[in-house]
């Protein structure tokens, strides 16, 4: 998989006055990169983030849709934990 960088995650997952601790980054680029020995951290940083941003502020309509199906296994996950 295909490394992640410290600007990627400051920039495409976490907005400016919402910054991740080193610690958080660690956790969701070795979740990306496949690299967890535990990736349950990383994972749910990462969909927290997500569902944030889904959540909150500006969106590009014109590529949300292109989101969909990251949204769908998302959702899927969250649900399975709450069983």
């Amino acid at each position: 998989m295909k490394h992640i960088d410290d600007q990627t995650i400051e920039t495409r997952i976490y907005s400016e006055n919402r910054q991740p601790n080193v610690q958080q980054k660690k956790l969701i680029s070795d979740f990306l990169e496949g690299k967890a020995d535990n990736p349950l951290p990383g994972c749910s940083l990462f969909i927290l983030r997500i569902r944030n941003n889904m959540f909150h502020g500006l969106k590009d309509i014109y590529t949300l849709n292109e989101q969909q199906e990251m949204f769908i296994g998302i959702n899927s996950f969250l649900k399975f934990i709450l069983k």
